[in-house]
């Protein structure tokens, strides 16, 4: 458990509608300007059937997972979204108990990494094959660690930064399911957790975050075949504890915490190295996950002043 201070404002981490609903901009909660300035949309889905934040979301073959998180103690529900019916079915539980993880997919396998578990900061390790419904246990980080940024890149998973209990991490391994060992990278630039992370190409790009006294506005890409890093231009809105995904390539930064929960949605333009602020999301919350099913952003669960939530909520660019 942490407390974060920011300004006035003082919170712990670690502390619906079946049909869908379009949303006006206009009328969300924070961060709304005119149309000609936040183009896409969102739209209300479904519910999870378990409200939870600092959860794990993964896409398979168009079907969204959501693993694991906090309800107020450590979980390892798996339920499984279909956008197709908009409903969610319940998945086989992981193994292990645990919030604050990085999650991604390889081969149709989805990677829960790290974490936090009732035995404090994790280094474990499991898979979840969908098409057996079975959870498998592979090779532990070398770093144990909550909240770290997870990406995959031509059948490679890293795992970027995060918090060991007493240090923020710049630490960045990878590893390689066929060989089922991690192999130590070039150390991220800043150390930081929970940071939101997307991939373009071959190149991971870590946003916002939190370094121990200020949620965070530092971009950094890694380029997976050169092992490099480099420092880009800044999010307009410093936060900690945003979730990310990439659209038509470009890199969607949502939500998160700054003094205030917010909705702020910010895209990045690689071409351009360019950012533009998108339609706020309906309901401004930290601590989500989301996944991208058909060029739609799902934002799922999180918190905010209201609680521990459930909500999805589906953005379209």
């Amino acid at each position: 458990m942490r407390v974060i201070h920011a300004g006035a404002v003082l919170f712990v981490l670690l502390a619906g509608c079946s049909a869908s609903q379009t949303i006006n901009p206009q009328s969300t909660l924070a961060g709304a300007r005119s149309s000609a300035d936040v183009p896409g949309h969102w739209t209300v889905e479904a519910p999870m059937p378990t409200a939870r934040q600092f959860l794990g979301v993964a896409v398979i073959n168009g079907t969204l997972y959501a693993a694991g998180g906090y309800t107020g103690g450590v979980v390892n529900t798996v339920e499984a979204y279909d956008p197709t019916t908009n409903a969610w079915r319940t998945k086989k539980k992981m193994l292990t108990k645990r919030c604050c993880f990085g999650t991604g997919v390889i081969h149709n396998i989805l990677y829960a990494v790290g974490g936090t578990g009732f035995s404090g900061k994790l280094d474990i390790v499991e898979a979840f094959d969908p098409a057996t419904h079975t959870w498998s246990t592979k090779m532990p980080m070398s770093t144990k660690r909550e909240n770290p940024g997870v990406a995959v890149v031509n059948g490679t998973l890293y795992a970027i930064g995060g918090f060991d209990g007493t240090n923020y991490l710049n630490t960045v391994e990878a590893y390689d399911p066929a060989s089922n060992t991690w192999t130590a990278k070039a150390p991220m630039p800043t150390m930081r957790d929970d940071i939101a992370v997307g991939v373009i190409g071959k190149v991971i790009y870590v946003v916002g975050g939190y370094d121990g006294a200020h949620p965070l506005d530092t971009v950094e890409a890694y380029d997976t075949a050169t092992d490099t890093w480099t420092t880009i231009r800044h999010l307009p809105t410093a936060r900690a504890g945003p979730t990310a995904g990439i659209i038509g390539g470009k890199l969607y930064v949502v939500g998160g915490f700054n003094s205030t929960y917010l909705s702020t949605v910010e895209a990045y333009n690689p071409a351009t190295n360019r950012w533009t602020t998108k339609a706020p999301m309906p309901t401004a919350r930290f601590g989500l996950s989301a996944g991208i099913i058909g060029n739609v952003l799902y934002g799922v669960g999180g918190s905010n002043n209201s609680g521990i939530l459930n909500n999805v909520e589906a953005f379209a660019p």
